[in-house]
């Protein structure tokens, strides 16, 4: 059976011309609907008791993944402004940040640890910039958090990351055996579990394993003070309540619940001046920020109280930090002008201590610049108008049947998606020079390495002619081919054809313009959605280039079919209402 048409063949209700101005409006709207999303900025916090870092993830066109842009305010600082921080050539998804004292440490989202400070100029540039050992297997902790006092990081880990780590003398098990691999085989039980780890003097060392009796866990969340180290864990399979579980001396203590708190609704858990603070929204209300609760502990209870003065925005866009003794809260919010990241204080209690304001430092250059929605619209719109000029100089034809020749068919979207595949497969190893570092984008988009936004946007934009290249080589191919054998190889083996609309052999005029437009149609934004859309939506199963060529592909059977030599498209594929225009 052939593919059903879309629109039904009831010419009362769907006059052609509404039917065509529909096809155009439709397809574009499909396209339009899998890139809706504008893409813009993401922006971090994090801090403690002496800085407050700020950062700015940017697509940029001219790398492989976004830039990073640092600002900084010292707790010292009575201005209370942020201080741009030259950061020139540091780029990539940032997955974790942790500030110890003046300097901040990053983990990429490829597992790669770096450690920043600041030197102290009008302009603050990093010093001391130099790569950290990363975790074994390129590994991103499940949680991390810094002791300040010690100038050690703790992390949570995959067992199996654990079990690959030294142990640290002081630590190691009376039983444990040095080498890992003997280690991870002596413990088959504590390797399943996450593992506790710790990051001091430029060394990863493996601390202890979590207990077996906290199961699997779906969020976890990490604090520590003066090396004890408490977790926050929701556990999966049992309820939605918050556990925290304490590991002091090497030991672990029984996990409690904290009272009053929605484990699902948890924005953050951070050590603030010494005290643990849980940032959690109020069960039924909206997912709003005026929602937003701050549970403490007092007199060694927990208790929850209201945090003033937010602005009403998603809990989604907003971040917690700390910058002395108090609790900084970042918000994005967008409005003409893009968005922007404003920073305001609280404190331990709730309080609105400093009213939120735009940090500046963050802010794009001015000047002449394509924001991230006109870079989307333009593809649209080139787009648009060539459909619309396909309408103007071939409406007529549109909605004609095809005139097909003796044992012809039209063939549909399935087997010529097939016959595309294996071009570009017998093709790849000839484009893919050029495609390379999309492909790359691609792998580190689907391993979280870069974000699906700054992805998109390098595949479209940032190397817009290497692409181009590549795909020259394949309109070539096909042009080749199809003007000198009517098909491509992937035709062929589908026993497929280009043809007019006449069923005839194609002049080359045609076959170039029908090549020419897959430079349009296969625009990385398009998700070649455009073909596809206007394959199933067309009548004789045309894409763009075919609409303005005037071609068809078409499969020539080998049994002789009654009928004259010239007859109207009867296959089943493409008979819903020829006998009505005839």
């Amino acid at each position: 059976m052939g593919i059903p048409r879309l629109f039904p063949p009831t010419r009362r209700r769907f006059p052609r011309r509404s039917r065509q101005w529909l096809l155009i409006v439709g397809s574009v709207a499909s396209c339009a609907a899998a890139q809706a999303a504008e893409r813009g900025p993401r922006f971090g916090l994090v801090g403690n008791g002496e800085c407050l870092w700020v950062y700015r993830l940017e697509p940029d066109a001219a790398s492989d993944g976004p830039v990073v842009s640092f600002a900084i305010r010292r707790a010292s600082d009575e201005a209370g402004e942020f201080l741009k921080v030259a950061t020139p050539g540091l780029g990539g998804n940032i997955a974790w940040t942790v500030a110890d004292g003046d300097a901040v440490h990053l983990i990429f989202g490829d597992g790669t640890h770096r450690s920043l400070r600041v030197r102290e100029t009008k302009v603050m540039r990093l010093g001391d910039d130099h790569v950290e050992l990363p975790l074994p297997r390129n590994a991103v902790p499940l949680a991390l958090a810094a002791d300040s006092g010690s100038r050690t990081l703790y992390a949570v880990v995959p067992g199996a990351v654990g079990a690959d780590l030294p142990w640290a003398p002081e630590d190691m098990p009376a039983d444990a055996v040095v080498t890992t691999t003997a280690a991870a085989e002596a413990e088959p039980e504590s390797v399943g579990a996450p593992a506790l780890v710790r990051y001091s003097e430029r060394q990863w060392l493996r601390q202890a394993h979590f207990p077996q009796d906290l199961g699997s866990l779906r969020r976890i969340w990490v604090c520590v003070k003066q090396g004890a180290v408490s977790v926050f864990v929701v556990r999966e399979g049992r309820d939605d309540r918050l556990w925290c579980v304490t590991n002091m001396e090497r030991e672990w203590g029984a996990a409690v619940p904290v009272p009053g708190v929605d484990g699902m609704s948890v924005v953050d858990v951070i050590q603030c001046d010494g005290e643990t603070l849980i940032l959690s929204g109020a069960s039924g209300e909206p997912e709003a920020s005026s929602g937003l609760r701050l549970s403490r502990q007092e007199s060694g209870h927990w208790v929850t109280r209201k945090v003033q003065g937010l602005p009403d925005v998603s809990r989604e866009e907003m971040m917690a930090g700390v910058l002395g003794r108090h609790l900084a809260l970042g918000f994005v919010v967008r409005d003409a002008e893009g968005p922007a990241l404003h920073v305001g204080l609280w404190s331990a209690t709730g309080e609105l201590v400093e009213t939120p304001a735009v940090v500046k430092a963050l802010l794009p250059p001015r000047g002449f610049q394509l924001s991230n929605r006109l870079r989307l619209a333009i593809p649209y719109g080139v787009l648009t108008i060539l459909l619309a000029g396909v309408l103007i100089r071939r409406r007529r034809a549109i909605g004609q049947p095809a005139v097909l020749q003796e044992n012809q068919v039209i063939v549909g979207v399935g087997r010529r998606a097939a016959a595309f595949v294996l071009d570009f497969l017998l093709l790849l190893p000839l484009m893919y020079p050029f495609l390379e570092e999309h492909l790359a984008i691609l792998q580190a988009q689907v391993e979280s390495a870069v974000p699906a936004d700054a992805a998109a946007m390098a595949l479209s934009f940032g190397l817009f002619w290497h692409w181009l290249a590549a795909i020259g080589i394949f309109v070539v191919y096909c042009t080749a081919f199809e003007a000198t054998l009517a098909a491509t190889p992937g035709k062929l083996f589908m026993h497929c054809r280009v043809a007019d609309e006449k069923g005839q052999a194609c002049r080359f005029p045609r076959i170039v313009i029908r090549n020419l437009l897959l430079l349009v149609e296969m625009f990385p934004v398009f998700d070649l959605l455009p073909p596809l859309v206007l394959i199933l939506v067309t009548r004789k199963r045309q894409r763009l280039g075919d609409l303005l060529a005037g071609t068809i592909v078409v499969e020539q059977q080998n049994a002789p079919r009654a009928g004259s030599k010239g007859r109207r498209e009867g296959s089943s594929e493409n008979d819903d209402d020829s006998s009505r225009d005839s």
